[in-house]
């Protein structure tokens, strides 16, 4: 900030009407929030006025703190909410009627735009503060050659790529070798790695490595299967942060697992389908996947309950704009360049649909209607199973301690044989009765047992 001696027309100040290029508040420390918007939307655009000690109807009340602490709070709030940092000119004070008055001036950030408060990007559009969508901001840095987070370089090399990884998505290229005849080709064509192919991009690093932790902390999805129906207590759980095919597969093993389901009969016959149509969990996974915000320290969390499942996700994604896309259908893309791969190799059926796709096929199949929201930038999706869905979970709890009555002693090797699982989670099962008391647990690793509890014999 540079605190500049000019000549201010003070009533002319006082008398304008807010436009784009002026703003006025009655003081910075109960408005911060709006003021920082204020200070975006005019670094993102062509620049502006704000002035300080003045109500919206015109009351001059004068600054609540003094001149040093208004600068202080003013210096915090560029340094701390708003990025990249924007020039301030002034501030400039009146001292006038046993009152105080500032005025600063914002000077527009140009092609270094857009301006983000607090993770959000600010446009000034009349008097509003408008948050800009993520496909405004993608175009804006592509119009001035700059880098959306896809295609900036990390320190990633490419004889860091999981081949595994890359030999998945080359077959799934395999009837367009015409245009992909080898791995590099790939790469250069969806913008894997720089042009010059020393580094690996950012999407690069989340679709090729096997672990993009290093290079995107925020590539981590968290899934947490809760006992009933508010978070706590929680019966199992999973860190992921693999490449992008083996995410999606291991979230579906996941929610296979841990997903209730629905007993259905036609005559005498049985059968069970999942409390969430395959469909919309695939078409779910990639939402969150392709959408998310990789720069948020916000949490990707795919949250299971005896009820719902809720999917929520770090977003740019206004309420406004989240409205727009329930009533028009038109999708809005975060991250364009995976949206692009994601749909171009078929990851999914209609990947990339999102919203509108989740709630035709939840309707179709007879489901509620699933719930769209925005929270504290975070994007929730909750869908809602049908009456009658019980946990699969619990089911084979009651199938173990059956075995167990039976058997009296059995280990996790017995449980995987019984019931066809794998070893994480048949001590699972026997864990759970050891919590309920049902089961008692004897030995370590290849001589570890389970008993029945005394309290149950």
């Amino acid at each position: 900030m540079a605190n500049q001696e000019q000549t201010v027309d003070w009533e002319h100040e006082f008398s304008r009407v807010e436009d784009a290029n002026f703003d006025r508040t009655r003081d910075l420390h109960s408005n911060a929030g709006s003021v920082g918007m204020a200070i975006a939307a005019f670094a993102t655009e062509s620049g502006g006025k704000v002035l300080f000690g003045q109500d919206d109807d015109g009351t001059r009340v004068g600054l609540q703190v003094t001149k040093q602490e208004f600068i202080s709070r003013l210096s915090q709030l560029i340094n701390d909410a708003l990025e990249p940092h924007p020039s301030i000119e002034g501030p400039l004070f009146l001292d006038a009627e046993g009152k105080t008055f500032a005025l600063i001036q914002v000077v527009s950030l140009g092609e270094a735009g857009p301006c983000f408060h607090k993770g959000t990007a600010y446009q000034r559009q009349g008097d509003r503060n408008v948050q800009m969508s993520p496909d405004e901001i993608y175009r804006r840095w592509r119009k001035h050659h700059r880098l959306h987070f896809e295609e900036r370089p990390t320190a990633a090399k490419p004889d860091e790529v999981d081949k595994e990884a890359l030999r998945h998505y080359m077959e799934l290229l395999k009837d367009k070798r015409d245009i992909y005849p080898h791995a590099e080709a790939f790469m250069q064509g969806f913008r894997l790695a720089t042009r010059d192919r020393s580094h690996l991009t950012s999407l690069g690093a989340l679709v090729l490595l096997a672990d993009p932790t290093p290079y995107i902390p925020a590539s981590k999805v968290f899934l947490i299967r809760f006992q009933g129906v508010v978070p706590i207590p929680r019966i199992a759980s999973a860190i992921l942060s693999k490449p992008l095919h083996a995410t999606v597969r291991e979230c579906e093993n996941f929610l296979r697992v841990n997903l209730p389901v629905v007993e259905t009969f036609r005559g005498l016959v049985r059968s069970e389908e999942t409390a969430i149509p395959t469909r919309v969990v695939r078409e779910a996974l990639l939402n969150l996947l392709a959408h998310r915000d990789y720069e948020s320290p916000q949490e990707t969390v795919i949250r299971i309950f005896d009820d719902r499942v809720e999917f929520i996700n770090p977003s740019l994604t206004s309420y406004d704009e989240l409205l727009k896309i329930l009533q028009t259908g038109l999708p809005v893309h975060r991250n364009p360049l995976l949206y692009n791969l994601v749909r171009l190799l078929g990851l999914g059926e209609g990947a990339g649909q999102g919203i509108p796709t989740i709630k035709q096929l939840m309707i179709r199949e007879g489901y509620p209607e699933p719930a769209f929201d925005v929270v504290s930038n975070s994007f929730t999706l909750t869908l809602r199973y049908k009456r009658g869905a019980s946990s699969l979970f619990e089911k084979d709890v009651a199938a173990v301690y059956e075995f167990l009555r039976t058997k009296q002693t059995i280990s996790s090797t017995d449980v995987m044989a019984q019931i066809q699982t794998n070893r994480p989670y048949a001590l699972r099962l026997l864990n759970e009765l050891v919590r309920r008391n049902k089961a008692l647990h004897q030995g370590r690793k290849r001589n570890s047992r389970y008993l029945m509890s005394e309290a149950t014999q």
